[in-house]
């Protein structure tokens, strides 16, 4: 199934014939992102057929990383902006 020019992840998974390790599935995940601007943590976990923990501990390690904005749910794009995303960050910016 396509959606746009964007590829689901699902599909990915099921031509690979198999599981997707860590680094596949967080590129799949950042493809997403960048094509849509957000990621459902549950659409993810249905798409690439991994569970619930594995997509969130995906999205934690991504969003360490500076990846991508871990909001309740899923994940953002990270905006790329000079200017910090969080109160504590433009203060030590200033």
């Amino acid at each position: 199934m396509r959606v746009g020019a964007v590829t689901r992840l699902s599909e990915v998974f099921m031509s690979r014939g198999g599981a997707l390790l860590k680094g596949e599935r967080q590129q799949r995940i950042l493809a997403q992102l960048a094509a849509t601007g957000r990621i459902v943590a549950t659409d993810v976990q249905h798409d690439l057929g991994v569970s619930a923990y594995t997509v969130r501990r995906d999205l934690d390690e991504l969003a360490e990383a500076g990846r991508l904005l871990r909001v309740h749910g899923g994940a953002l794009a990270v905006a790329r902006s000079p200017v910090a995303v969080t109160h504590e960050g433009r203060r030590t910016q200033e």
